[in-house]
C-alpha cells in the first residue's frame, strides 16, 4: 500500500560465529538499515508509488565474514476509490439507465452492475451493486460498492370498456386497470348525469401486479329505455385515477300481453282470443258499446257467491330481477262495497310459485267512469318459466269493464 510502511526481516548465515555488522535494505522510496543481533534484524521500508518493485539487502560484512547480498520481488498494491452516490428516486416502470448506473473511480477500468441497465425494479427500496476492475490490475485491486435506490408507486392506468349484457334493468359494466407493481381498489361510478351518483365495487378488486387486468361488474335496478354514464376508478397509495366516461342505454319494455285490448275474438265468442274464463255467463265478455281502447272491452257482471275469472298464461321466461310495468283501464257501474274485484300477475317457476303474486284491486267506488289504474312496477323475486294474468271479479251485484290490459317486460 502506497504510503504504509513495509518491515524487512533479514537473516545472515554463518559459520563457527555468528555474523555481525550491517544490512542495507535498499529499492524502497525510503530505505532503512538493519544492525544485526544474532545473524538478524528487520527494519521498515516505505513505498510511496504502486507497482512492481524489487528489495535488495546487502550485507555489509564483518572481520570473520565477507559481504553478501540478495534481493526479492515485491509488489504495491493500491485500492481504487469508486465514487457512486445514492440515484434519486425514480417512478416504477423506469428502466435503469446510466442515470442511475454512473459510479466513476480514480483510475481507468470496467464496471459491472447488478442489477444491469435496463431492469425494472418492483416498488420499494433495493440495492444496487457494481464491481470495478482497473484496467492496471498490476499496480490496483479490484473493488466494488453499494448504493440504495427507491422505486415510488405509480398511479394507476385505467380504462372504461364498452357495457355488456344491457337489458332493461341491468348491465355489465366494463374495464381494464393496471396497477403498475402495487394494489389498486377498483369500482364503477355510474348514472344518469356526469355526476354519477352512484358507485359499486368491481368483481376483481383489489387489482395487483403490473399487466393490464379485465375488471367487470353487473348492476341491476336500472330503468328502462334509459341512458346511464359510467367509468371506472382505480385508486392505490399513490392517489386515484378515473377512466373515460361512457354510455348506454337500457333497452325498452316490451308489450307482452295478448290480445290485451281485447279486440280479437274467435267466431261468435264472447270471450277475447288468447283468454280462459270461468264462470262466465251470456252477459259477460265481449261489449262494443262501452270501451275505452280499441272497439271493443270485456264486462263481467256481478252474480251472486260466483267468483268469475279471465286468465291469461303467457309462455315467458326470465331471470330474478327483470323489470315489469302492469296497468289496465276499468269501469264500474253500481258494485257493492264487499267482494273482490282485481287484476293479478303471477310469475311460476314450472308449476310453482316464483314469487308473491303482484295485484292491483279496482276503486272501491260503487259507480267510477274509465279510471286507468296506476302503473304497477316489479321485478322478478327468481327464475321463471311463465306469467299468468287473472282477473277476478266477485261482486253479489253490479257491473264491471275492463280494457287496455298492458304488461310490459
Amino acid at each position: 500500500m502506497p504510503g504504509g510502511a513495509v518491515n524487512v526481516a533479514v537473516t545472515v548465515g554463518g559459520g563457527a560465529t555468528t555474523p555481525t555488522g550491517t544490512v542495507d535494505i535498499s529499492g524502497a522510496d525510503t530505505n532503512c538499515q538493519i544492525t544485526l543481533s544474532g545473524g538478524a534484524g528487520s527494519c521498515n521500508v516505505t513505498f510511496n508509488t504502486v507497482g512492481a518493485k524489487a528489495l535488495t539487502a546487502i550485507y555489509n560484512g564483518d572481520s570473520t565474514y565477507s559481504g553478501s547480498w540478495d534481493s526479492e520481488a515485491h509488489l504495491t498494491q493500491t485500492t481504487p476509490v469508486i465514487t457512486w452516490d445514492n440515484p434519486m428516486n425514480i417512478a416504477y416502470g423506469t428502466a435503469l439507465s446510466t442515470t442511475q448506473l454512473n459510479a466513476t473511480a480514480n483510475v481507468l477500468g470496467t464496471f459491472a452492475y447488478t442489477p444491469t441497465a435496463g431492469t425494472i425494479l418492483n416498488v420499494g427500496t433495493h440495492t444496487l451493486h457494481v464491481d470495478f476492475t482497473p484496467a492496471d490490475s498490476t499496480s490496483y485491486t479490484s473493488a466494488s460498492k453499494d448504493v440504495n435506490i427507491t422505486v415510488t408507486q405509480n398511479l394507476p392506468a385505467v380504462s372504461t370498456s364498452a357495457a355488456t349484457g344491457v337489458t332493461t334493468t341491468s348491465a355489465s359494466l366494463n374495464g381494464t386497470v393496471n396497477a403498475n407493481s402495487g394494489s389498486a381498489t377498483v369500482a364503477f361510478e355510474y348514472g344518469l348525469t356526469s355526476a354519477y351518483g352512484a358507485i359499486v365495487t368491481a368483481d376483481q378488486s383489489p387489482v395487483t401486479g403490473s399487466v393490464d387486468t379485465p375488471v367487470s361488474k353487473i348492476i341491476s335496478g336500472l330503468i328502462p329505455n334509459t341512458m346511464y354514464r359510467f367509468r371506472v376508478v382505480a385508486q392505490n397509495s399513490a392517489g386515484t385515477t378515473s377512466g373515460n366516461d361512457l354510455t348506454f342505454t337500457t333497452t325498452a319494455m316490451v308489450e307482452r300481453a295478448k290480445n290485451g285490448s281485447f279486440e280479437t275474438y274467435i267466431r261468435t265468442s264472447r270471450i277475447p282470443k288468447d283468454w280462459k274464463a270461468v264462470k262466465f255467463g251470456l252477459l259477460d265478455g265481449k261489449d262494443k258499446l262501452v270501451k275505452k281502447v280499441g272497439k271493443v272491452s270485456v264486462k263481467i257482471v256481478g252474480a251472486g257467491t260466483a267468483t268469475k275469472t279471465l286468465t291469461q298464461t303467457l309462455t315467458l321466461g326470465g331471470a330474478a330481477g327483470d323489470a315489469f310495468a302492469f296497468s289496465y283501464w276499468v269501469k264500474g257501474s253500481k258494485l257493492p262495497k264487499t267482494g273482490t274485484c282485481q287484476i293479478q300477475v303471477m310469475l311460476y317457476n314450472g308449476a310453482a310459485l316464483a314469487g308473491p303474486a303482484q295485484t292491483v284491486k279496482c276503486p272501491t267506488m260503487a259507480t267510477f267512469n274509465w279510471k286507468k289504474m296506476p302503473t304497477l312496477n316489479f321485478t322478478a323475486p327468481a327464475a321463471y318459466t311463465k306469467v299468468v294474468i287473472k282477473i277476478t271479479v266477485k261482486k253479489t251485484s253490479g257491473t264491471v269493464w275492463f280494457d287496455g290490459v298492458s304488461l310490459l317486460k
